[in-house]
């Protein structure tokens, strides 16, 4: 017995239609999906850039405030300036140090949005007993995974 599909021929082209367009939308959801991802790598690395050199003027401007405060008070040991003034230089630095250290934890932050963004996760607990900083002026730094690492999580995904 032979069957051909004479009457329903409309409703196979439909089907195929529907088809299409379904394949369509899924592509234009994979591509938004892409280019959404895409441009949060690209803000996070943006403010990473940002909040680095903010990082680096704050920690000069904190040094300078660190030798007014030391001058401050040579001047007033040798009777040049007031308490008063010590006392402002000394202010003056303790808010540089806090900016600084405020940056450091936005930098901080940034970094953790961008390997975030890129797919990154934690592979075992962190450590926040003993914080790990590459440079304290210029704080974490993107690493590149080392051979033992890859071959670490190859063995651990293997084993899941």
């Amino acid at each position: 017995s032979l069957s051909v599909p004479i009457f329903n021929g409309g409703e196979l082209a439909a089907a195929v239609d529907v088809a299409r367009a379904q394949r369509d939308q899924s592509d234009a959801a994979f591509r938004l999906a892409v280019l959404t991802a895409l441009q949060d790598v690209e803000d996070q690395l943006v403010g990473l850039r940002q909040e680095r050199l903010r990082l680096s003027a704050l920690s000069r401007a904190a040094a300078a405030s660190t030798e007014a405060a030391r001058l401050s008070r040579a001047l007033y040991v040798s009777g040049g300036a007031s308490f008063l003034d010590v006392l402002d230089a000394e202010r003056s630095q303790y808010s540089a140090e806090d900016s600084v250290i405020q940056s450091r934890i936005a930098l901080a932050t940034r970094f953790i949005a961008l390997n975030k963004a890129l797919g990154g996760g934690w592979l075992r607990p962190v450590d926040v007993a003993h914080p790990a900083m590459d440079d304290r002026d210029t704080g974490p730094r993107l690493r590149l995974p080392r051979a033992q690492d890859i071959a670490a999580r190859r063995r651990q995904s293997a084993q899941h």
